[in-house]
């Protein structure tokens, strides 16, 4: 077996551009968010400043390599951050949880909660942010 070929073959699905995009965005934020940890600040704060770099990140990434779309409409960032939004603010209830009440290690809740919002992550953008939605379906 050809490995070029199968990697050819991969890009070409959506899903598989959708996690490498992901990736890399992942191991950006969450080694911003380990070395905000190690510097002293608060796992909450920590999350805000990942989540605006991830945001920024995250919609270039799938706009240009995983989605590809043309349109050039702040509406399609607005529904990108959106969904990102709510990603965000699960996150923190996930981290929460995990730390403040059920005692977990910070790093390894961070974790945690990343594999969780991948999976809700994929299906808010791939549904929303960057599916043609008829401009009368949604006020964005």
């Amino acid at each position: 077996m050809k490995i070029i070929p199968f990697i050819d073959a991969c890009i070409k699905k959506k899903k598989i551009r959708f996690f490498i995009v992901g990736g890399i965005n992942t191991l950006a934020t969450y080694a911003l968010f380990a070395l905000l940890l190690y510097v002293n600040i608060h796992y909450l704060v920590a999350n805000i400043v990942v989540y605006i770099a991830g945001i920024l990140l995250g919609y270039i990434g799938n706009k240009l390599f995983t989605f590809k779309t043309k349109e050039k409409s702040k509406r399609e960032f607005l529904r990108y951050s959106m969904v990102s939004i709510v990603c965000f603010l699960i996150s923190n209830f996930n981290l929460y949880c995990l730390i403040d009440l059920l005692k977990v290690n910070k790093y390894f809740s961070g974790a945690i909660s990343t594999i969780i919002i991948v999976v809700i992550s994929w299906i808010g953008h791939s549904r929303f942010s960057f599916r043609k939605i008829p401009i009368s379906t949604f006020i964005f």
